[in-house]
Formats: C-alpha cells, structure tokens, sequence
C-alpha cells in the first residue's frame, strides 16, 4: 500500500482533466511515473461538451493534455510515461522535452468490455476474440514492467512487455 488516494477525471471533458492534472499536482511535485491507459471505443453519436468527436478526445486529446499538464513534475521526478495511446504525439512531445522518458505499449486484447458499448458488432467482436483476450491484471503487469523496466525505453514501442514495431 503506498498510501495514495485515487483521482478519477472523465476524459470526455478537457475541463475534468485540467482538474486532475491540478489534483495529482497539489499532492506530487514531482511525479516518477505516469501509466496512460486512457481509452475507449463509443458510437460517435455527438460531440464531447468541448465540441470534439469522442474517440479522439479520450483516446488522443485527453491524455496528450494531461502529459502535457503534468511534463513539469515528471521531468522534476526524472519520469517516466508509458502510453497506450497516440505514440506519434508523444514522441513529438518527448522530443521537445528531452527530459521526459516515453514509451508506448501495446499490452494485447483486453477483456475489459472495451468494446462493449459497439453493440452489437463490439459484443461480437469480443465473443470471436475471447480466446486471444488476456486479463485486466495481465495487461496492467505488462504496462507496470515497461514503467519499471531499468533498460532505456525512450522512444521505444512494445508489444506485451517486449519491443516491437509501431505501425
């Protein structure tokens, strides 16, 4: 137990993460690791209250703007990202700040009911795969091994826990 209390913010409201990004700053100064693993997949029926389509705000803008946010108390603590998302914006970033370490995962299919809300095509989808789809707990343990990993990740894209090609 490390003793820190959870901070929720709703990806679909920029204003939400601007408070979480405020939240996790008033607490940590300095930050050493930031494992983005924002994302979901919904029928683009409207547009987020901040007028975007809503897969590209929580799956790109939402988690760029909270690394974005949060740059100056990651690169105090000598931080690491590890992302599930948007490797290119990243990589841009890290670019511009080279004292931020980022790297990319793909932690594989996740049975997290992701796509549960693409009925009935993502209930599909899930039935097919279920076979290929690993645990929460697997995908999270993939993630945690990156973060903590003592090679240099920099830059670096990884499939499961073990280097990969990004498309």
């Amino acid at each position: 137990e490390l003793g820190v209390g959870g901070v929720t913010a709703d990806f679909t409201s920029l204003a939400s993460v601007r408070r979480l990004a405020e939240d996790l700053l008033a607490v940590n100064p300095g930050i050493d690791v930031l494992l983005d693993n924002a994302g979901a997949a919904v029928p683009a029926s409207r547009p987020t209250v901040d007028g975007n389509e809503p897969n590209y705000q929580v799956n790109a803008l939402a988690p760029f703007l909270l690394i974005t946010l949060l740059t100056p108390a990651l690169e105090q603590g000598g931080g690491r990202v590890v992302t599930t998302t948007a490797l290119l914006l990243h990589r841009e970033h890290a670019r511009h700040h080279p004292g931020l370490v980022m790297a990319a995962v793909h932690p594989g299919l996740v049975a997290s009911g992701f796509f549960r809300s693409m009925a009935p095509w993502g209930r599909l989808f899930t039935a097919l795969a279920r076979p290929l789809l690993v645990s929460p707990q697997t995908a999270a343990g993939r993630l945690v091994r990156v973060a903590t990993t003592r090679d240099d990740i920099a830059g670096r894209y990884f499939r499961g826990s073990r280097p990969g090609q990004a498309s």
